[in-house]
């Protein structure tokens, strides 16, 4: 049996609504429900900057990202939140090291948040 790759929308309007206008909401509500709009974070500890935090944020939690999470536990130095990238479901983010840099396979592995 194939699956279908389509969507399905139920969309209620008055009488009023002209076709083309339909097609767009219907279009944009697509759009926002399958396109997820983040940044991504990059800080250095304030006391040991060879401890570097990277994170890839929705783009409503960044400033919360920033001020709570990583102000709390000292990451407060680095570049700005990057612009915004738009992820799709299936997309992979690969995120390549170079140099002396090295991950904590314990931070790596645990799963738990900043």
């Amino acid at each position: 049996m194939t699956a279908c790759a389509c969507s399905v929308f139920l969309l209620r309007t008055s009488g009023a609504v002209a076709s083309p206008d339909l097609c767009r909401v219907a279009g944009n509500l697509e759009r926002s429900l399958s396109e997820r709009p983040a940044r991504l974070v990059v800080r250095q500890h304030c006391d040991d900057p060879s401890l570097v935090f990277v994170e890839c944020c929705r783009l409503d939690a960044v400033d919360r990202l920033l001020t709570e999470r990583l102000a709390a536990a000292g990451f407060t130095e680095g570049p700005q939140p990057s612009g915004e990238v738009v992820l799709r479901e299936g997309d992979v983010l690969e995120l390549s090291l170079r140099g002396n840099i090295e991950v904590d396979p314990v931070a790596a592995d645990s799963g738990t948040d900043v």
